[in-house]
């Protein structure tokens, strides 16, 4: 077995249980379903308490780096979109993700303080 075949043997062996999308510059990004919504969820869960992050997690950065945002979109959608906790359309202007390729959030009130 040549060097060539044993690296990419071992690649697609660290890519099993991983989803993907094309990348603009026809590279694909890999992801952990599982591990992107937790951080998904994260962040969100911040933004919408009004406290967003200096920076989105990587999944999201990228997903403004996809060829087809659209499909990207629906790769990141949980499994049973109702009962969802977050969603990416509720956090960003899908406009300006789709249009300009920015993550813009969505102005968030912040939440009511009910130690009191």
């Amino acid at each position: 077995m040549s060097l060539r075949s044993w690296v990419r043997s071992l690649e697609r062996r660290s890519k099993r249980g991983l989803e993907s999308f094309v990348l603009l510059d026809g590279s694909r990004f890999y992801y952990d379903p599982l591990q992107s919504y937790k951080d998904i969820y994260v962040y969100g869960y911040d933004a919408l308490l009004g406290n967003p992050w200096p920076r989105p997690p990587e999944v999201l950065r990228r997903l403004a780096e996809a060829a087809d945002i659209r499909a990207a979109l629906k790769q990141l959608e949980p499994a049973n979109a109702e009962v969802a906790l977050v969603s990416v359309d509720e956090l960003f202007d899908m406009d300006a993700l789709t249009s300009r390729r920015e993550l813009v959030l969505i102005p968030q009130e912040p939440a009511e303080d009910l130690s009191d």
